[in-house]
């Protein structure tokens, strides 16, 4: 196989992105991660401070790492992922119903 078709059906397999463009794509997502993730945390402790209910940064939290693990989990079919997913969505499902009841 010549190099120009190994490169054809890598980009073909990748949805037309290059392993750049990929990349790009990847850490911007890592950095987006952490953004919501500091984001929850330091308004949920804010909230705690004023003495008010901060599920709702719980369920946000939770909800989006529990997603993020059952997708990897989809795709490396590792079972610490397939844990986590429970873990967090189970606490997401607990932060919920607090949010729910507790306001």
């Amino acid at each position: 196989m010549d190099k120009q078709k190994i490169l054809d059906l890598n980009k073909r397999d990748n949805e037309g992105l290059d392993e750049r463009e990929i990349n790009i794509k990847v850490q911007s997502f890592h950095k987006a991660s952490l953004t919501v993730i500091c984001l929850c945390v330091i308004l949920s402790l804010v909230s705690l401070l004023k003495g008010q209910t901060f599920y709702q940064y719980s369920v946000i939290l939770f909800g989006f790492l529990g997603t993020q693990s059952f997708y990897q989990y989809k795709q490396t079919h590792q079972t610490i992922e397939f844990i986590q997913t429970g873990v967090c969505l189970f606490a997401c499902l607990i932060g919920f119903i607090g949010f729910i009841i507790l306001g």
